[in-house]
This record gives C-alpha cells, structure tokens and sequence, in this order.
C-alpha cells in the first residue's frame, strides 16, 4: 500500500480491523538529497508538520523536490513543488517562499479549538519555508 493512502484521518488508517502493520519499506535516498523534518505543538498533538526532501543534480540545481504537509488538515497531503525544480542556490529562497506560500494557500485546515485555520495556514506558510531552506543547505553539503 502506498503511504498516500494509508492515512485516512485523524488516527485512522486504511488498515481493516484485525490488521497490523508489521513493516515499512523505504526507497534509499540518492545523493545529494537533503531532509528536514518541522513540527510545532501547544499541546499533545502538532499543529503543524511539515517534511522536505531536497535532491540536487550533480550542477547543483534541484532535480527532485518534495514537500508534506501534515497536523494541519484530517491527513497530510503533498503541496506543490514544480516551481523547485530547476532552482538554484542563487534563487532558491524565492522560489522556496513562493512554493511555502502555495502550500498554506492549499492545505484545508481544521481547526480544533487551539489556532483559527489563518493562524494554521500561517504556520504552514513559516514552516514550510523553513523545512526547503534546510533540505536544500544539507543537500548542498552532502
């Protein structure tokens, strides 16, 4: 099953009932990827989670972008990193804050009593940027 479709909302999976997950297989990562991994609590449970993969092409411009945004909706979804592609360290930081803005644009916050969906759709926006400026420095420095 592919970890897209996995979660089905907030603690449930695709998983039937009897079922158990007994293994997760992973992908190696190609060189010169970079991986952050953000998240930001008032309580128990995040706000906001946000995770960046950054791989560059031996030139050093991106060649594979991923950004996943979760915590802030019923299941993390993937935001759109085309505008990555092709960036580099000269332009990254702007490309970077378009692609975090279209990502808080994108996502469909539910509110849960501790933040308003704008103040989520803030946090997204910070932590998102936050999350493709490391990836794309310890990319670089792989």
């Amino acid at each position: 099953m592919a970890a897209a479709g996995f979660l089905t909302g907030p603690y449930q999976t695709a998983l039937a009932p009897g079922e158990l997950l007994t293994a997760v297989e992973l992908p190696a990562r190609p060189d010169r990827t970079g991986l952050s991994h953000l998240r930001m609590k008032l309580t128990e449970r995040p706000v906001v989670t946000v995770t960046a993969a950054i791989t560059l092409a031996p030139r050093g411009d991106v060649a594979q972008a991923r950004l996943i945004v979760g915590s802030v909706g019923r299941v993390p979804f993937a935001a759109g990193v085309d505008g990555l592609l092709g960036a580099v360290a000269a332009d990254f930081a702007r490309r970077a804050d378009a692609c975090a803005g279209r990502a808080a644009v994108g996502c469909a916050p539910s509110p849960d009593g501790e933040c308003s969906a704008d103040y989520l759709r803030h946090l997204v926006d910070v932590h998102a940027r936050r999350a493709l400026g490391e990836a794309f420095a310890a990319a670089a420095a792989a």
